[in-house]
């Protein structure tokens, strides 16, 4: 397989490579004229005439509260993707009121989630917007957004390849329980439900590779090979112009070389752009907008103020990136031409005191398997006070495959129905019951019924000393 440099191949899909030697350069504004844009080489005035048309009729679309309905979040962060330096912009008052807007959404959603809770794919796109805003997503209003995400299971595999996605852009590790889902994705066929799907996870495996946490290649090149067979004879994807559009993403995004037909795909593209400058309604236009500036989702994190030192010094940059995604290390095989990424160097008057390290427990969680407890293993971990129980059970599965579980999700948090390989089962009322102890139980013997959990185990705190006990019995 023939591999470009992405900068190169961002030019390649969109047009014709030597027409966009400089594309990566500026990212226009919505002020941004046509004139301007027709003024520049032929192959980027067209790339450059539809992004100005387009973006000029999605800011057409705008409501007088500056949103747009339920499209808001999603219309932004295609903004933040293809015109970083407008909607970046403290100075600019309509984008400063735009992002006002969409936080204010995101505000009320959460503020109502018990009536309309908040699906797997909104909470990951609105955490992609809030960190193309260079937003905490992890400190919004007091809410980690992120951990709220890895606490979710989506209901399909679009939803857990997109959700994977937006934890990954947000700096966090994914984790490998999550990487094996995704690879699962991949190597069985039948799970994968759509091109969408595909295109989503090659992403997410896409932003795990580039934090060097995994060795993925191999798998992204077996999914490549299986979107590539999916392209029909007109250049587009799935037939349809939304799919095109998040499979060119994902194909942009792998540093394709020439194998494939990308001008075929292009052209099936453009041939969509309406007069008004839209590519039909703005579910659409807000996929394929990022693609005419050579950007993808996978570039969520990669937004100035996050990664290149000239961003003004005046916004001081978020820790959630100064310490985790910015600490990522590049070959300079891999550094964009012209693009030097480093570290954010924060002047003293502005420099942020670090919080005291956490206040660490001790909690001993305890697994008993049949009514004389047959099976028994335990784990003692070292977390930070006020840790749910939740989150200690994803970390001792992390750290042992025989704590591994799986959980419903109701209105009220998450139902434990599945805790190494034994599922809850009706008939014979075999049943997972969690207790909270101050001393060791006795294997076998039944702890008191005043012990019984009786929170979620999201809503469950642990104290420095506590055994918690997860015994499948029969009731």
């Amino acid at each position: 397989m023939t591999v470009l440099p992405a900068r190169v191949l961002s030019l390649t899909v969109l047009l014709a490579v030597t027409a966009f030697a400089d594309s990566d350069a500026d990212v226009t504004a919505p002020t941004r004229s046509l004139e301007e844009a027709q003024s520049e080489s032929p192959g980027m005035a067209v790339a450059r005439a539809a992004e100005v048309k387009a973006v000029g009729w999605v800011m057409s679309r705008m409501t007088q509260d500056f949103g747009w309905g339920e499209d808001t979040a999603h219309t932004v962060l295609a903004l933040a993707l293809a015109n970083a330096s407008w909607i970046l912009d403290p100075s600019n008052l309509e984008a400063q009121l735009v992002t006002k807007q969409f936080e204010l959404e995101l505000v009320l959603r959460l503020w109502r989630h018990h009536e309309v809770p908040l699906t797997t794919g909104h909470l990951a796109l609105n955490i992609m917007t809030l960190v193309a805003l260079c937003r905490d997503p992890r400190a919004f209003h007091s809410k980690d957004l992120v951990s709220l995400l890895e606490h979710q299971d989506g209901i399909v595999d679009f939803e857990v390849a997109f959700g994977q996605l937006a934890v990954c852009s947000a700096g966090r590790k994914v984790r490998k329980r999550s990487i094996r889902t995704l690879l699962s994705i991949i190597a069985d066929q039948r799970k994968i439900h759509s091109i969408d799907t595909l295109s989503v996870t090659l992403l997410a495996l896409h932003c795990a590779q580039k934090r060097r946490h995994h060795d993925l290649l191999a798998y992204t090149e077996q999914a490549i090979d299986v979107l590539l067979k999916a392209q029909a004879q007109d250049g587009s994807f799935g037939g349809n112009l939304h799919t095109t559009a998040l499979a060119l993403q994902a194909l942009l995004a792998s540093d394709l070389g020439g194998s494939w037909n990308a001008t075929l795909a292009q052209e099936y593209l453009m041939s969509h752009q309406r007069a008004d400058g839209s590519f039909g309604g703005l579910f659409d236009t807000n996929a394929v907008l990022p693609l005419l500036v050579g950007r993808t989702l996978l570039g969520v994190g990669d937004q100035p103020c996050l990664m290149q030192p000239h961003y003004p010094r005046h916004r001081t940059p978020n820790p959630l990136y100064t310490d985790e995604i910015n600490e990522v290390e590049f070959d300079e095989g891999e550094m964009a031409a012209g693009v030097v990424y480093e570290r954010f160097t924060v002047e003293p008057a502005t420099s942020v005191i670090p919080p005291p390290p956490p206040t660490m427990i001790n909690v001993t969680y305890i697994i008993w398997i049949g009514n004389s407890a047959q099976q028994s293993f335990n784990l003692t971990l070292s977390v930070p006070v006020n840790t749910s129980f939740f989150s200690i059970m994803k970390t001792a599965a992390e750290a042992d495959p025989r704590f591994e579980f799986s959980a419903s999700r109701w209105a009220n948090g998450y139902y434990i129905h599945t805790i190494s390989g034994q599922r809850e089962q009706k008939v014979g009322y075999w049943f997972w019951l969690l207790y909270r102890l101050t001393v060791p139980p006795v294997p076998g013997t039944k702890p008191d019924n005043k012990f019984v959990v009786g929170t979620g185990v999201q809503e469950t705190f642990p104290s420095d000393g506590d055994y918690m006990l997860f015994w499948y019995h029969k009731i």
